[in-house]
């Protein structure tokens, strides 16, 4: 776990209070520092690939969630904000690890484990545009064990 900076959302330097998915990449770089992200907008991102740690794929997801509800969100289908009538499609999913940021938590997590804590839970659309798993995080640790 990590604390914020002066308590104004900050850490390390960054506002991880505005939802910027690159704000969290580069939070991200400063605690895995051998983390090498992939350019924004390119094949690799558009399959759902932020980087390469230790030559494992990695998806980086900022959930601000996590601090209020003591869940990790896994998405796992998607909408287009703004078409509820659109088909949901599955969520680009190539990563091996993901790592889930918040302005105060941080946690790396194998695909394989977070299929594993998905077991008997039920899919959940936590919006218009999103469906996936809640899974609290201390399951996720006792599956990972790796929290920062």
């Amino acid at each position: 776990m990590h604390e914020r900076d002066g308590g104004d959302g900050r850490v390390g330097g960054l506002n991880l209070q505005r939802n910027d998915g690159r704000q969290a990449e580069l939070r991200a770089v400063q605690l895995w520092p051998e983390l090498r992200l992939v350019p924004s907008g390119g094949i690799e991102d558009r399959r759902g690939i932020d980087g390469y740690l230790n030559g494992q794929t990695v998806q980086i997801k900022y959930d601000a969630t996590i601090a209020k509800t003591g869940n990790n969100y896994h998405e796992l289908w998607e909408k287009t904000a703004g078409r509820p009538d659109q088909e949901w499609r599955h969520s680009p999913g190539l990563a091996e690890l993901y790592m889930f940021l918040t302005d105060e938590f941080a946690m790396i997590v194998s695909v394989n484990n977070l299929a594993l804590a998905e077991r008997n839970k039920r899919l959940t659309q936590i919006s218009p545009t999103s469906m996936g798993f809640l899974i609290p995080i201390a399951e996720l640790g006792y599956y990972e064990g790796r929290q920062w």
